[in-house]
């Protein structure tokens, strides 16, 4: 009997605990199906806000939300039509997010659901590299590096420049030797700041490595005269100037030939000689070339008659010594011989060339030597009485370029 009281006791407690198990399993069974209910609202996402980059933006990551509501898991974003999501804004975005097992949201039956946030795509902090300006000598390229800024609308930044730092900048580069500023500069927009970078260069005066023959000196013909070369007379090579010029003394310029000057030139303000010095002599070489002689008056003779005065020839030759040579044909030869007898001759006037002037020689003249007309004689005395004696008749007119002859003689 008490066997059966206590197996009886066992069976009931073992109900009991059962029952309770069940009741304890079971107390949700209600909510199963469904889920519990997620209240969630479009502000309960928080995503972060994104700077600029010039590319296009995604959330699409968990890490890309500041806050997402609890029993929720990022799934997706889906992009809103028409919208780029490049330039700095803001924009809307659907999110999707996973309902946590157990979990639906807002009494629908479902696990996941969308969501409409903003997202915002700020400005972005421009910077840029460091600007290096290295110096450089005049007339050469600027040596400039860096400045690369990380956006730029117009691809490169704006360039200006200006003798101080803080001075007014403007596009117009420097040339002149000095101590000047560039500044590399990027204006700001809607997508990113503004920003600059600012380098001082120096522009440095350039070395002079002239020689006496980068001085041109004016050639000069030979005068007879001593002649002068003036500061005009010699032109500078580029970057200089002429300074002073000075005669070597124990030269004298006077016949053709070479001769030297001492040349000082002085370099402008962008050039300078070696060793700095801003004047420097030359020993620069002069010319003076042989003249080209002339005729000052032309070769002229007067014919004449033979037996009256002769005539001289004339002829002046701006240098040297006028010969006259004569021939009786035109092709010559020609001797220094005047001719004296009638005919027709020729004269040729010629100067002898020398290292100071050229020669000369004029075309044949021709010139005429005419026959003297004679007159009859006539006999004065030719009647004569016989007396055993010689007689010679005598005759008057009559000239030396006569002679008498007879056939016979008279008694």
């Amino acid at each position: 009997m008490k066997k059966s009281l206590s197996f009886v006791l066992v069976i009931a407690l073992a109900f009991v605990m059962a029952v309770a198990v069940f009741s304890l399993s079971a107390a949700p069974a209600k909510s199963a199906d469904a889920g519990e209910l997620l209240e969630v609202e479009d502000t309960d996402i928080i995503p972060v806000s994104k700077d600029y980059t010039g590319s296009y933006r995604t959330w699409d990551d968990e890490t890309d939300f500041t806050s997402l509501p609890e029993h929720t898991t990022f799934a997706y974003t889906e992009a809103i039509s028409m919208q780029e999501y490049t330039d700095a804004g803001e924009y809307t975005l659907k999110v999707w997010l996973q309902a946590d097992p157990g979990y639906t949201f807002n009494g629908e039956e479902e696990d996941m659901q969308s969501f409409t946030v903003t997202v915002t795509i700020n400005q972005a902090n421009n910077t840029m590299t460091e600007l290096i300006a290295n110096d450089v000598y005049y007339d050469e390229a600027f040596d400039f590096s860096g400045g690369v800024p990380d956006f730029c609308a117009e691809r490169e930044p704006t360039v200006t420049y200006s003798t101080a730092l803080d001075g007014e900048y403007t596009a117009e580069e420097p040339v002149n030797v000095g101590t000047y500023y560039v500044k590399y500069s990027v204006k700001g927009t809607t997508n990113y700041t503004a920003v600059e970078r600012t380098a001082s260069f120096r522009i440095m005066p350039a070395v002079l490595n002239y020689t006496a023959e980068d001085i041109e000196a004016d050639r000069k013909e030979f005068t007879g005269e001593k002649l002068s070369w003036g500061t005009d007379d010699f032109t500078a090579p580029w970057g200089t100037s002429i300074y002073g010029i000075e005669e070597v003394v124990s030269e004298g310029y006077i016949n053709a030939g070479s001769y030297h000057y001492n040349v000082t030139l002085k370099a402008d303000e962008n050039h300078i000689f070696p060793e700095e010095a801003t004047t420097k002599i030359f020993n620069v070489t002069v010319y003076i070339d042989q003249a080209a002689n002339s005729w000052t008056t032309e070769l002229s003779m007067s014919g004449w008659t033979y037996g009256d005065t002769a005539s001289d020839p004339v002829a002046e030759a701006k240098f040297g010594t006028v010969e006259f040579t004569y021939s009786s044909v035109f092709a010559g030869p020609y001797g220094d011989i005047k001719p004296s007898n009638a005919g027709t001759y020729y004269v040729k006037a010629t100067v002898v060339g020398t290292a100071n002037y050229t020669g000369l020689a004029s075309e044949p003249l021709q010139f005429i030597i005419a026959k003297a007309e004679l007159t009859t004689p006539v006999l004065t005395s030719g009647a004569f009485i016989y007396n055993g004696e010689l007689r010679t008749p005598t005759f008057s007119g009559v000239t030396e370029q006569m002679t008498l002859s007879s056939g016979g003689s008279a008694k």
